[in-house]
């Protein structure tokens, strides 16, 4: 099976702290860069400067659903998630993902099993 990279810079928040912190500080969402939050199912953009994508996702990397484009002060959820992965507003689309691809990362990157 073939990997495709998606995003080069991932940011892992596997922890409590690091899911609490999350992207709290930042000014922009980049592109190249992407959060997995590990063991989470809901999130929340309040204290945020820009809007992202939230893409819900199960055990094995399967993507369940997304809100595109979530302003601050929104919250999304899906009790089927097992991790949430964060990306830059309007990045699903233009790496034209759907919802049943299958996504994978590790420190090195995004990546989607094609």
């Amino acid at each position: 099976m073939k990997n495709k990279l998606l995003v080069k810079n991932m940011l892992i928040a596997d922890s409590f702290k690091k899911r609490l912190i999350g992207l709290l500080g930042y000014r922009e969402m980049p592109d190249d860069m992407a959060m997995i939050l590990c063991g989470c199912h809901s999130i929340h953009t309040v204290g945020m400067k820009f809007p992202i994508d939230a893409v819900f996702l199960d055990q094995s990397g399967v993507v369940l659903s997304t809100f595109e484009n979530m302003k601050p002060l929104k919250y999304a959820s899906n009790a089927k998630a097992v991790h949430t992965l964060e990306i830059s507003a309007g990045l699903f689309e233009r790496m034209n993902l759907t919802v049943g691809d299958r996504l994978f990362w590790n420190e090195t990157g995004l990546y989607q099993y094609v």
